[in-house]
């Protein structure tokens, strides 16, 4: 079935920041204080559509990849309920995403010293970039726990 009136995607960063993917990862590698959710028009550009909801998550200090996405997730469900009900009343507001503030990682974008760990850095890039790259599931924390 093709879509009436709009697609929609979701992705988690507060676009028009951290387009493409891994956003949560490059958001704890530049050290962001605030991170968000963004439910947008999909269009031609890459993240570029209207966004038609957002919600801004707090990065904690000892947030890695995954616990920012776990956030991130839940943000989406709260504000995908947001946006259900903005589409059964026909209440949908479009947001342009403004053209300064946006920055794009692709799927080949590399973090710095390609994620090795340098002990010449600053001890704050050395431990957000372990936050940043610590993607462990559910099972490993929940095993890791139980030992």
């Amino acid at each position: 079935m093709l879509p009436r009136v709009m697609s929609i995607n979701y992705h988690d960063s507060p676009l028009p920041a951290y387009a493409g993917v891994h956003s949560t990862s490059w958001a704890i590698m530049n050290s962001e204080l605030k991170h968000g959710i963004s439910w947008h028009v999909i269009e031609i550009g890459i993240d570029t559509g209207d966004i038609l909801q957002f919600k801004e998550v707090t990065v904690a200090d000892n947030d890695s990849a995954l616990t920012l996405n776990l956030k991130c997730q839940e943000a989406a469900k709260q504000a995908f309920s947001n946006l259900l009900s903005d589409i059964r009343n026909d209440t949908v507001e479009r947001q342009i995403q403004p053209q300064e503030g946006r920055s794009y990682f692709g799927l080949y974008a590399i973090p710095p010293n390609a994620g090795v760990l340098s002990f010449d850095s600053k001890s704050q890039e050395i431990y957000n970039i372990a936050r940043s790259l610590n993607l462990e599931t559910i099972t490993t924390r929940l095993l890791v726990q139980k030992l």
